[in-house]
């Protein structure tokens, strides 16, 4: 895109199993011997700042609302689907070593249950091959 701007996409498989109980056949949960899967996007965008070591991002996870539900639950059968989340942050470099950032995050942008933070964050090399977060 532009020398500044860096944009990424990823999937990822989203993969639950559940066992069987031992002994407790026809009256164990009903998902024992059970597993589902799908695949789930995520976008970013991160901006290089004109500002020496300062950068912005924004990340949406879950763009797809990947259902990861066994079988269909009986009135809503995207009770398993996945909620979209947006993070927004910026981080500086505080030297080729250290880094400190703040991150909004909200979670189910779809949903009426939205939840939302501040993320405060940052890291350090202690040693080569050693990093402190």
């Amino acid at each position: 895109v532009e020398r500044r701007l860096q944009v990424g996409l990823s999937a990822k498989y989203l993969f639950w199993s559940v066992g069987s109980i031992p002994d407790d056949e026809g009256r164990a949960d009903p998902l024992s011997n059970q597993s589902a899967g799908n695949v789930g996007v995520d976008l970013g965008l991160l901006w290089q700042s004109p500002v020496q070591g300062a950068q912005v991002g924004v990340m949406l996870k879950n763009i797809n609302q990947p259902n990861v539900a066994y079988g269909e639950v009986a009135d809503d059968p995207d009770a398993g689907a996945l909620p979209m989340d947006v993070h927004v942050g910026v981080g500086y470099r505080l030297s080729s070593q250290s880094l400190v950032s703040v991150q909004y995050v909200r979670r189910d942008l779809t949903g009426e249950g939205s939840d939302h933070g501040l993320v405060v964050g940052g890291e350090t090399q202690l040693v080569e091959g050693l990093l402190l977060r």
